[in-house]
C-alpha cells in the first residue's frame, strides 16, 4: 500500500467531517486524500460524474439525512465491490453493527472515541483485508474460468459420493445442468463395473489428502441422460478441508481415440476397398477353425479365387476401373456364401472363402463353382461389358497331417491348376497336382543361382518432396528376369525366396547394391541422396544383421544417415521385443527406420510409440482413395499418428496430381508413385537425377 490513502469520506455533519479529517491529517507517515459527499444523492452524483474514480476505502456516517447510511453502504457494496467500507456511529449501536456487517461492511467507528492511532489502525487493516480477499475473489474466479473451460469433465463430490458441483464439459459428457446433477449419487452416472470400483475408492484410504497412490485411471463408460454409454477415463482424488473429505473425478472423453483406435484396428483386418477380410485375419480364423475341429460339426474348406486377365482390365481402363471391379466381385462372393462363413481378399486380384464347418470335399466342390458361376454375369467398365472370370482351388482338411499352412498351399495348388486348365474354372486339389510344385522347386533353384550369380537386378524409384517437388531419395527395389520366364513379378520371386530361405541372401544382395550404387551417386552429384531398402521379417531374425550393415555402411562410403531401412507391421507380430531390439542396434548406426504399408497389416498402437521410427509409409490403397470421405479420414488418421510420434509421413503409389495436391495440402512430407516416376534402372534413375537438377536451376 502506497503513503498515500484515497477516502471517500460520506458524512452530512459538518462539525463530525471537519473533526474527521482533522484526525486524519495528523497521523503520522501516512497521508489521507479525502474526497467527501454529504449524502447518499451526493455520492450516487459523484460516482456518475467519475465512472473512473477509485478508493482505498469508504468512510460511512452511520446517520445521514432523509437517506440514512445503509443506503450508501448498499450502494458501495453492490456497485463499487471493490472499495471497503467503515461505518461511523455516534452511540455504539450492537445491532446496528451487525446489520452493517451483514451488508458487507468491513468495520466500524464509533465518533469521538477514535483517535489518530486507532483510526489508522483499523483503516489500514480494512484495506490490507480487503485487498486480500479481493486478491482471493480473483484466484477463485481464475480457477473457476479454468475449471469451466477445460476440455475434461470434472465433478465434485462430497464423502458420499455426492455431487456437489460440475464443469460445461461434464455435464455435455452427461446430458445435464448443473442444477440437475447436483445433489445425486454419482453412481447414477457410471456402469454397474465401474460404480463398484469408485466406490471402493470412496470408502477406502487411496486418494485421501490429494493423493493419487493406489489409484489407477479407470477405463470405463458413464451413462449419458439418454441412455448411451460414452467409453471415457476416470481418474480420482481427494482432499480435506476443515477436516471433511472432498473427491474430485476428472472425466476424459475417449470417444474420438476409440473411434480411431476402432478405424486403425479394422484396417488392419479388413481390405480398404472392398471391405473384407484381409489376409491376416483369414489366417487367423483358419488357425482358430483348427483349434476347434474337433468341436465343430464339418471340416475347414478353404476356397481361393483369381481373377483371369484382371491386369489385362487395369492396363487397358485404368485403376480405377480395376478397382470397380474388385468391389463388384467382392459383393458377388459374399452373396455366394453364408454370414457364418468369412470372404476375404487376400492379393490384389485373389480373393479367399473360408467355409465354417464343410460336411465333405462335393459340399464345397459346389460352392467353388457357384463362385465361379456368379462372376459369369458381365460388369460395364468403361461402357463395355466385361466378364470378371476367375479360377478357383478347393482344398479341405482331408487327414490329421493337413497343417493351416498346408491347406492354404493346397488351394493355392488347386487354384493355380485351374488357371493351367483354361481358367474359367475350379479345380479340387489332388495329391496328384505335383506338376505345380515341381514348377515352384524349379523356381525356387533358378532364384538361387540367379542370386549365386548376382544377376538379380535393382530398381530405384525416387522419393519426392511434396512441398517443394526436390528428389529427397529412392526406394530400392528386386526385380528378376529370367531367361526362360522373362520378367517373374516381385510378389511371385520374393514369396519363392521366403518360402525357399532365400531371403535374407536376396535383402543383402539389393542392400549392397543398392546401398553401393547410392554412394556413388552422393559422390557424383555431392547431394546425400536418401535410399530406401525393404527389410523382410526373416532379415530382422537374422543374427548378422546389424554386424552386415555396420560393415556395409563402412566399405561403401555413403553418407551418414542416408540409409533407411523399411519393414511391415507383420515384423512385430509374435516378436515385438526381439525386433525392438535389433531396430534400436540398427538406429545407433544412424539407420534410419519406415514402417511401410502402415494401416495394411496388424499394429497395435500401445507399442508403436516403442518402436524407433523415423517415418510412416501410407499404402497406395489409401491413396487412391483420396477423394472419398472415408479415404481422407484415413490418411488423415495415419497424418495425425504420424505427427504425435513426431514422424516424417510418406504417401506411396501417387499416379496423378490431384493425388499430390491433395496430400500436400493435408501435409503428407514425401510422396512415391508414377506420377513423378516408375522404378527405373540406375542409368535412367542418373539421367532422372540430372534432368531433376537442371530443372530445378
Amino acid at each position: 500500500m502506497s503513503d498515500v490513502i484515497s477516502v471517500l469520506l460520506v458524512e452530512n455533519d459538518l462539525a463530525d467531517l471537519r473533526a474527521t479529517t482533522t484526525i486524519l491529517e495528523q497521523v503520522p507517515e501516512s497521508t489521507y486524500e479525502i474526497t467527501s459527499c454529504n449524502g447518499f444523492r451526493a455520492t450516487k452524483q459523484y460516482f456518475e460524474d467519475n465512472p473512473q474514480a477509485r478508493f482505498d476505502v469508504c468512510m460511512i456516517n452511520f446517520r445521514l439525512n432523509r437517506y440514512n447510511g445503509f443506503d450508501v453502504l448498499k450502494y458501495m457494496v453492490e456497485g463499487h465491490q471493490q472499495t471497503p467500507c467503515v461505518m461511523l456511529t455516534e452511540v455504539a449501536d450492537v445491532a446496528a453493527d451487525r446489520r452493517a456487517m451483514r451488508m458487507g461492511a468491513a468495520d466500524y467507528l464509533v465518533k469521538g472515541r477514535f483517535d489518530s492511532e486507532s483510526i489508522e489502525r483499523v483503516l489500514r487493516y480494512t484495506i490490507d483485508n480487503a485487498r486480500v480477499l479481493n486478491s482471493l475473489k480473483e484466484s477463485e474466479a481464475r480457477f473457476r474460468s479454468v475449471v469451466e473451460s477445460a476440455s475434461d469433465g470434472i465433478v465434485l463430490l462430497d464423502d458420499d459420493g455426492v455431487l456437489l458441483a460440475t464443469n460445461r464439459a461434464a455435464n455435455e459428457l452427461l446430458g445435464a445442468s448443473t442444477k440437475n446433477l447436483v445433489g445425486r449419487p454419482c453412481v447414477e452416472f457410471l456402469t454397474e463395473e465401474s460404480g463398484a470400483v469408485v466406490t471402493e475408492q470412496l470408502a477406502g484410504d487411496a486418494g485421501y489428502n490429494g493423493s493419487t497412490d493406489g489409484l489407477k485411471p479407470l477405463e470405463t463408460h458413464v451413462i449419458h441422460a439418454s441412455g448411451k454409454l460414452v467409453p471415457v477415463e476416470l481418474t480420482v482424488s481427494s482432499w480435506v478441508s476443515a477436516g471433511d473429505r472432498y473427491w474430485s473425478i476428472i472425466i476424459r472423453d475417449l470417444t474420438e481415440r476409440k473411434e480411431m483406435s476402432d478405424k486403425l484396428v479394422y484396417q488392419a483386418f479388413h481390405d480398404p476397398l472392398t471391405g473384407l477380410a484381409n489376409r491376416t485375419l483369414l489366417k487367423e480364423r483358419v488357425v482358430e477353425r483348427f483349434r476347434t475341429i474337433r468341436h465343430i460339426a464339418g471340416t475347414p474348406a478353404l476356397i481361393l479365387v483369381d481373377l483371369d486377365n484382371f491386369k489385362l482390365v487395369n492396363d487397358t481402363f485404368g485403376h480405377e476401373a480395376g478397382d470397380e471391379l474388385l468391389i463388384v466381385v467382392a459383393s458377388r462372393l459374399r452373396d455366394c456364401v453364408r454370414d457364418a462363413d468369412l470372404v476375404a481378399r487376400v492379393g490384389s486380384d485373389e480373393f479367399a472363402v473360408l467355409l465354417n464347418g464343410c460336411d465333405s470335399l462335393i459340399a464345397a466342390k459346389a460352392v467353388g463353382q457357384r463362385l465361379i458361376d456368379s462372376l459369369a454375369e458381365p460388369v460395364t467398365i468403361g461402357g463395355l461389358p466385361i466378364i470378371a472370370s476367375g479360377s478357383a482351388g478347393v482344398a479341405i482338411v482331408a487327414s490329421a497331417e493337413v497343417t493351416p499352412d498346408a491347406l492354404f498351399r493346397n488351394a493355392e495348388v488347386a487354384m493355380h491348376s485351374a488357371k493351367a486348365n483354361g481358367k474359367n474354372r475350379m479345380a479340387l486339389f489332388e495329391e496328384s497336382m505335383h506338376h505345380a510344385s515341381f514348377e515352384r522347386m524349379r523356381m525356387e533353384h533358378d532364384l538361387r543361382e540367379t542370386l549365386a550369380a548376382g544377376a538379380l537386378q535393382v530398381a530405384y524409384q525416387p522419393v519426392v518432396s511434396l512441398t517443394d517437388g526436390s528428389v529427397h531419395g529412392f526406394e530400392a527395389l528386386a526385380r528378376w528376369t529370367d531367361p526362360a520366364r522373362g520378367v517373374v513379378p516381385p510378389d511371385v520371386f520374393i514369396a519363392v525366396a521366403e518360402d525357399a530361405g532365400l531371403i535374407e541372401q536376396l535383402g543383402r544382395t539389393v542392400m549392397k547394391r543398392a546401398v553401393e550404387e547410392t554412394a556413388a551417386l552422393q559422390t557424383r552429384d555431392q547431394i546425400p541422396y536418401q535410399i530406401n531398402v525393404n527389410l523382410s521379417t526373416r532379415q530382422l531374425d537374422d543374427p548378422d544383421l546389424v554386424s552386415f550393415t555396420r560393415s556395409l555402411l563402412e566399405d561403401s562410403g555413403l553418407a551418414p544417415g542416408s540409409l533407411t531401412l523399411e519393414v511391415t507391421e507383420s515384423v512385430m507380430v509374435g516378436h515385438v521385443e526381439r525386433a525392438i531390439g535389433v531396430l534400436n542396434e540398427l538406429r545407433d548406426l544412424r539407420v534410419k527406420l519406415a514402417l511401410d504399408d502402415f494401416g495394411t497389416g496388424y499394429s497395435s498402437l500401445s507399442y508403436l510409440h516403442m518402436l524407433p521410427l523415423d517415418a510412416l509409409k501410407a499404402d497406395r490403397s489409401f491413396v487412391t482413395r483420396c477423394n472419398e470421405p472415408s479415404g481422407r479420414a484415413l490418411l488423415r488418421a495415419i497424418l495425425a499418428v504420424g505427427r504425435s510420434l513426431d514422424l516424417h509421413t510418406v504417401a506411396e503409389g501417387i499416379e496423378d496430381e490431384n493425388e499430390r495436391s491433395v496430400l500436400a495440402g493435408m501435409g503428407y512430407d514425401y510422396g512415391q508413385g508414377y506420377l513423378f516416376s516408375k522404378p527405373v534402372t540406375l542409368l535412367e534413375l542418373a539421367v532422372y537425377l540430372e534432368t531433376a537438377r537442371t530443372t530445378a536451376r
